[in-house]
């Protein structure tokens, strides 16, 4: 309810700053429209994604579960970003894996790990994406790692990174790396980060059971 009230003085905004820009003013005051429009532009991309986070979460209890090719799926879902993101990737995946999971979820979930990873590195570094099989309690499932370059993440704030709304510098709004845990929760599965072997670096962890296992 709240992301659609502020949806309607928004749009007032938006057409207010398209108006102005009709007329010939000064540099100084053109400055002003252009700072009013990103702000603008911010809220309105904040509350898509609160909007998202609300899909997301009625989804959970709903997942639908499906075969996936990863050796053919994860280089699709690497396709969708920019160029200079193509540059960086450096993945590693076997062949023929194959998981059951919901597809629109598996890729939220991936993505957003991949934009923070992305987001909170150097352009320079490469991004480490590792596929791989992984027993876990004696369950076979499937660990995706995802592991940057820039710095890492301080003891301290460990425990609260996959919070919903908690705040930092890793985490943008708070939603990403909350909907990564409880996309991987709603298929049987966890997410955590793995403590660095060295001072810079961050793996950020998510694995799922190859089958459902109920």
């Amino acid at each position: 309810m709240l992301t659609h009230e502020i949806k309607t003085p928004l749009a007032i905004i938006h057409s207010s700053c398209q108006n102005m820009a009709l007329f010939d003013v000064d540099l100084p005051t053109q400055k002003r429209i252009d700072k009013i429009q990103r702000s603008a532009d911010r809220i309105d991309t904040l509350v898509q994604r609160f909007l998202r986070n609300d899909e997301i979460l009625s989804r959970l209890d709903y997942i639908q579960r499906a075969p996936i090719r990863l050796n053919k799926w994860l280089p699709e879902q690497l396709a969708l970003f920019d160029e200079s993101a193509q540059k960086r990737w450096h993945f590693k995946i076997q062949s023929e894996l194959i998981i059951s999971a919901d597809d629109s979820l598996l890729a939220i979930a991936l993505n957003n790990l991949l934009i923070n990873a992305l987001k909170y590195s150097d352009e320079k570094y490469p991004i480490d994406i590792l596929v791989e099989p992984q027993l876990r309690q004696s369950i076979e499932g499937i660990l995706f790692s995802i592991t940057d370059h820039g710095s890492h993440i301080d003891e301290e704030k460990r425990e609260y990174l996959f919070g919903r709304y908690q705040l930092s510098e890793y985490t943008g709004n708070g939603i990403g790396l909350w909907a990564c845990r409880e996309i991987a929760r709603a298929h049987n599965g966890e997410v955590w980060l793995e403590k660095p072997s060295h001072y810079v670096g961050n793996t950020f962890n998510i694995w799922l059971p190859k089958q459902d296992k109920h």
